[in-house]
Order: structure tokens, then C-alpha cells, then sequence
């Protein structure tokens, strides 16, 4: 913004004309167009400038408010860190589980270390798988648009613990969860009141 606003007066300013006019101490008088150029060059600046200002200034607000925003789990003290798994190596499920098992394993037995869990992804950060939901105990749903959308995520059986997030009602998973036994699903006190009301 600078170098652009600036260049238009210094290449002004380098013209002879200009530069006699300054040794010889007389007053340029420059044409109503070159005034009217510079008037309007100095509104745009003006008005950049505080469009500049209050985004700043929104930006600092919004960024104080989500500092204070309590997201429900634990930040302090927390450690995560991906770990992307080449797919020709890992080709279904039960083999992704028994390297997380290890992994999990392997970093609780750390010095320092108090928990450890996995999750396909980090809460508020995105990438949550979508899934349609149904109920055995209501009617069918006859369109699509009926369909209950969840989103969803996979984590292990500590997470809970592990990022300090409280349980509300029921229970966290545990060890007789597993492949094979019945499914089981934590929800969101959302989701609860949305469709289970009550």
C-alpha cells in the first residue's frame, strides 16, 4: 500500500519541473485535475486506512471472545499430534486399531504422561465423518428428508478422560466395548434434546 500510494507523488516529484521549481523556491501551482487527483488519492488512503483499523480492531475483539469461550474439554496441558497412516499398508480397520493400540501403549508408558487417546479427529477442529441416523423405536422415515444427519467421530476408550470431558448422563465407553459386542454412542447434549427429547 505504501510503495502504491507513494509512487504516484515521488514520479510527480522527480520531474524537472518540479525539482526547478523547488530550488528556485518558487510555488508550484499545480492544475485543478492534478489537485483534484491528489484530493481524491488522499480520501482513498483515508478511507482505507480505517477500514484497516476496524477490521483490526474486530479481529482483536472476536479473537479475545473465543479465548474466553469454554469449548468443554481440557486445553491445558494437552498434547496432540496427527498421524497419517499410508493406506497401502493399512487396509482395514482391525490393523489401524492394533497400531493405534501400540502407539496409545507405548505413550502412556512416557515419563510425564497421564492419559493418552485417539480420535479421527480433534474437537472444533472439523472433519467429522457424517452419518444418517434412525431410530428403532419411531416410524420409518418415508423421504430423505426426514433422515436424521449426525455428525460423528471414532475415539478410544480414554478420550473422555484424556480431554477432561465431562459425562452428563450414562456412561464412556469401556472395555467390554469392542469389535463384535453390541454399538455403542456417546452423544451430545445437542443431539440429546434435539432427538430424545426429554
Amino acid at each position: 500500500t505504501a510503495v502504491a500510494f507513494g509512487l504516484a507523488p515521488a514520479l510527480q516529484a522527480s520531474r524537472a519541473g518540479a525539482v526547478d521549481a523547488l530550488r528556485h523556491g518558487q510555488r508550484a501551482s499545480p492544475g485543478s485535475s492534478r489537485r483534484r487527483a491528489r484530493e481524491v488519492l488522499v480520501a482513498v488512503q483515508m478511507a482505507l486506512a480505517v477500514v484497516l483499523l476496524v477490521g483490526a480492531g474486530l479481529l482483536i475483539r472476536s479473537f479475545a471472545q473465543v479465548a474466553r469461550l469454554d469449548p468443554g474439554f481440557r486445553v491445558e496441558n494437552v498434547l496432540t499430534m496427527n498421524v497419517p497412516l499410508p493406506r497401502s499398508d493399512y487396509t482395514d480397520g482391525p490393523r489401524m486399531w492394533a497400531f493405534l493400540d501400540r502407539v496409545l501403549e507405548r505413550v502412556r508408558a512416557l515419563p510425564g504422561v497421564r492419559s493418552a487417546a485417539g480420535t479421527t479427529a480433534l474437537s472444533l477442529a472439523g472433519g467429522y465423518w457424517g452419518k444418517l441416523l434412525s431410530f428403532g423405536d419411531r416410524a420409518p422415515a418415508t423421504s430423505l428428508d426426514q433422515v436424521a444427519q449426525v455428525g460423528y467421530r471414532v475415539v478410544t476408550r480414554d478420550y473422555f478422560h484424556t480431554m477432561g470431558v465431562s459425562v452428563r448422563g450414562g456412561r464412556v465407553f469401556d472395555a467390554s466395548d469392542h469389535r463384535g459386542s453390541p454399538g455403542v454412542a456417546v452423544v451430545n447434549e445437542t443431539a440429546a434434546r434435539k432427538y430424545w427429547p426429554n
